[in-house]
C-alpha cells in the first residue's frame, strides 16, 4: 500500500474504533472516522497499547455519512458491531473491508452474506486485534484477501499472524471466554459474601480480577466472547483433564 492511501474507520467513537484511529493515523496522513455515537470518546493508546496517543500528530477528520467512508477510502476498518456490517450498502471495487470482531466466526458469516451481493465489488478480510503488548493481531487466513491485509497491518506497525478462523476462536474459548462465564457467574456470590464480610484474602483477589475485567467488556464484546460455539469443546476438554485427575 501507498502512504498516500486513504483509510477509512466506522465506529470511531468506540474503544477499538478510536485505538484504530491512532494507530492508522501514526503511519498514514489521510485518515477518516465515521460513528453514528456523536460523542467521541478519545482513546489513549493504539492497537499497540505502547502507542500512545498524545505522540501521534496526525489527526483524522471525521464525516457526516458512512458513504463518504465507502466511496473514498481505500481500506475500510469495520469496527462498529459486526451485525451492522451486513447492511452496508455497497464496497467499491478498489476497497478493502476489514472486518474486527472478537469471535472471526461472526465476521466470517457476515463476509459470506456481503459476498453474495452484487453491491459489493471490493475485497473482504477478517481480523482481530488482541490489543496486547506484543502488538499481535489475527488474520484469518480461509477467508478474503488475507495477504493484502497483512501488508496493510504490517505498515500500522503491528504484527499479523495467519491463523484459521476456526482455531482463533478456539484460543478465544481458552483465553477468555470461560473466564467471562465464571465472572458473570460468580461475580454476584463473591460480592455477597464481601457484603457479609465472609470472603478470604484469595477471595478477595479473585473478586478484584473479574470486577476488572467486567469494567472492560462492553455488552456487545461479552455477548460475542460467549456465543463462541468452541466453549463446549473447552467445556468438555476441561470435565474430562478434571475426572482423570490431571492438572495440566
Amino acid at each position: 500500500m501507498k502512504k498516500s492511501d486513504t483509510i477509512g474507520v466506522v465506529g470511531a467513537a468506540g474503544s477499538l474504533g478510536g485505538k484504530l484511529i491512532v494507530q492508522v493515523c501514526s503511519r498514514f496522513n489521510n485518515v477518516y472516522g465515521f460513528d453514528v455515537v456523536p460523542d467521541e470518546r478519545n482513546a489513549q493508546t493504539g492497537v499497540d497499547p505502547l502507542l500512545l496517543s498524545s505522540d501521534v500528530i496526525n489527526k483524522a477528520s471525521s464525516v457526516a455519512r458512512l458513504d463518504d467512508i465507502l466511496e473514498n477510502c481505500d481500506v475500510i476498518h469495520w469496527a462498529a458491531p459486526i451485525e451492522s456490517a451486513r447492511t452496508i450498502p455497497r464496497l467499491p471495487g478498489n476497497a478493502l473491508l476489514v472486518l474486527h470482531d472478537s469471535l472471526m466466526g461472526n465476521s466470517v458469516e457476515a463476509a459470506h452474506e456481503l459476498m453474495k451481493r452484487k453491491e459489493i465489488d471490493g475485497q473482504i478480510a477478517v481480523a482481530h486485534c488482541l490489543m496486547y503488548d506484543s502488538r499481535t493481531v489475527a488474520v484469518a487466513s480461509d477467508i478474503g484477501q488475507s495477504e493484502q491485509l497483512v501488508e496493510h497491518l504490517a505498515e500500522l506497525g503491528l504484527v499479523p499472524k495467519l491463523m484459521t478462523y476456526e482455531k482463533h476462536d478456539d484460543v478465544m474459548a481458552h483465553e477468555h471466554g470461560y473466564w467471562a462465564v465464571i465472572c458473570k457467574v460468580f461475580r454476584p456470590i463473591l460480592e455477597d459474601y464481601e457484603n457479609r464480610e465472609l470472603l478470604t484474602p484469595s477471595a478477595k483477589r479473585f473478586l478484584d480480577a473479574m470486577q476488572d475485567n467486567e469494567s472492560r467488556w462492553t455488552d456487545v464484546s461479552y455477548a460475542a466472547i460467549v456465543s463462541n460455539p468452541k466453549l463446549e469443546e473447552v467445556a468438555r476438554l476441561v470435565y474430562e483433564k478434571v475426572r482423570n485427575g490431571q492438572h495440566h
